[in-house]
């Protein structure tokens, strides 16, 4: 497969504060929409790009704002991939409980990952657990 050129690409450390992270979601939904995405498909994004952040500031570096999120993202008019990483120890994800699972209904945790898998075409954990990689193709997912 042909590896697609990019349009746009960013690569930025951020601290783990929120405010950080919004900042960097809005400048990707920006330039998503100037290159023509659909506003169902910037939704999904926000979404996608929401928990990730969160879970790399929460989970990753336990909401230290002196550890860093890093960010590689790439959008041109037909595919986003971004990778945010963390400086944390990481996860296993199949130490994840399913959270589709009647006895795990109630629980909170696990959801997000499930949405990222279900708006997004590819998510990927590095093999420590604190770095994902996700990607959408235009027009692939429609809910």
């Amino acid at each position: 497969m042909q590896r697609p050129e990019w349009e746009w690409t960013i690569e930025r450390k951020l601290c783990s504060k929120a405010e950080a992270a919004a900042l960097m979601i809005q400048e990707i939904l920006d330039r998503m929409e100037s290159l023509g995405w659909s506003q169902k498909e910037q939704l999904d994004t926000h979404l996608c790009l929401e928990e990730a952040f969160m879970n790399a500031i929460k989970h990753g570096n336990r909401n230290d704002s002196q550890r860093c999120v890093e960010t590689k993202c790439w959008i041109n008019t037909e595919n986003f991939r971004i990778q945010i990483q963390d400086e944390g120890v990481g996860f296993r994800m199949e130490e994840v409980p399913d959270c589709t699972k009647p006895e795990n209904l109630a629980n909170c945790s696990g959801r997000g990952l499930m949405m990222m898998r279900y708006f997004m075409d590819v998510v990927q954990y590095n093999q420590t657990g604190n770095a994902v990689t996700m990607e959408k193709r235009r027009g692939s997912k429609q809910s």
